[in-house]
């Protein structure tokens, strides 16, 4: 089987270094065209040897002729050499075709984390090689504690920079307006609810479900693209008490402990 890590190795070295490897694309092209003239040529002299021994054979005119339009070097050398053009123009546009198509530009890719188990912040991460522009995301968040007389959810600022560098993280962004200093929400209260964050060229929207008990600590994990999907076409802003509590219990218990990052 191909090693498919040594792939990988060979497209971040070409990346890395992009004009040592366009050297040993031509070295290669250059090595391809000589081994083929090379070959071409002992087949040019192989033919000649060939059309000397039949023309001293003490064979009939008619089969030698026919020996000799066969073996015709000037006509074989043509052929070889339109076969190795043609061969190697296939195998040069192909190398050119997977260099571009390897470093062919990255989207960027946009993630999030929370940090400060206390109380906890909001950091957007770039996690690829490409500047971020216009990233924008959502949160919605409920207090179990407060059902059922308040179905509404938790007001969370809204996420929105205008770009983010590559490789880099934002600086930890508070995103509970007044709500820390109302009492609104108290030591213990358990908070579950969504973040979803994109940008304008992203590769990809991510979704992460949020845990947190407040003052205490929490988690939050990334959630894969299906369960993504049901949750944008299964969760309105507004929900009946009941609908909470089973979308609560429907997707807490789904999330496998080693996909449960604490918030810290």
């Amino acid at each position: 089987m191909f090693p498919i890590d040594e792939l990988f190795k060979a497209k971040e070295a070409i990346m890395a270094y992009p004009e040592a490897s366009a050297i040993v694309f031509v070295l290669g092209l250059g090595i391809g065209w000589t081994a083929s003239w090379a070959f071409a040529h002992r087949e040019l002299k192989l033919n000649r040897a060939i059309v000397a021994a039949v023309k001293e054979a003490n064979v009939n005119a008619e089969a030698k002729n026919e020996i000799l339009k066969h073996a015709l070097p000037e006509g074989h050398n043509k052929r070889f050499r339109a076969l190795g053009a043609i061969l190697l123009a296939i195998l040069g546009f192909g190398l050119i075709g997977t260099a571009v198509w390897w470093n062919r530009p990255q989207k960027p890719d946009v993630a999030l984390q929370f940090v400060y188990s206390q109380l906890p912040y909001l950091q957007l991460v770039d996690q690829s090689d490409q500047l971020a522009r216009d990233i924008y995301g959502k949160i919605i968040l409920w207090s179990l504690d407060k059902l059922p007389e308040n179905t509404s959810p938790i007001q969370i600022q809204g996420i929105g920079f205008n770009w983010l560098r590559a490789q880099d993280k934002s600086e930890p962004q508070y995103i509970w307006g007044g709500l820390a200093n109302t009492g609104t929400l108290q030591p213990g209260n358990r908070i579950f609810g969504f973040a979803s964050i994109t940008c304008a060229d992203c590769q990809k929207s991510r979704m992460f479900y949020v845990s947190i008990v407040w003052e205490q600590g929490g988690w939050y994990a990334e959630l894969s693209d299906e369960q993504a999907a049901s949750i944008l076409t299964q969760a309105p802003n507004r929900l009946t008490a009941k609908e909470i509590l089973e979308f609560y219990a429907h997707f807490e218990p789904k999330i496998p402990a080693q996909n449960r990052i604490p918030i810290k």
